[in-house]
């Protein structure tokens, strides 16, 4: 099964979702202030465990933080593995 990352900033998250239009995957995140974006939740649906959807969702939000000048910090313990081994 195929899809797209969307960015949803009214949501405040990044969604994986499939191409019949379903969420099957998302990370949330907490504005914290204009410079400060904080994530709390990455989950992706059991039937697409293991296909780098988790880890398509960090790097889209790191790349969105990165190219805005928004410092991103986490308490999920999956992005947070997933930003210090990129930032390392």
């Amino acid at each position: 099964m195929s899809g797209e990352i969307e960015f949803r900033p009214q949501e405040q998250r990044w969604v994986y979702v499939t191409d019949d239009k379903q969420v099957k995957g998302e990370l949330d995140y907490q504005v914290m202030d204009e410079a400060h974006w904080h994530i709390h939740h990455t989950g992706v649906d059991d039937s697409l465990q293991g296909q780098g959807i988790a880890r398509k969702l960090v790097d889209a939000a790191d790349d969105y933080a990165v190219s805005h000048q928004i410092k991103l910090t986490s308490s999920c313990s999956y992005a947070s593995h997933v930003l210090a081994r990129k930032h390392a």
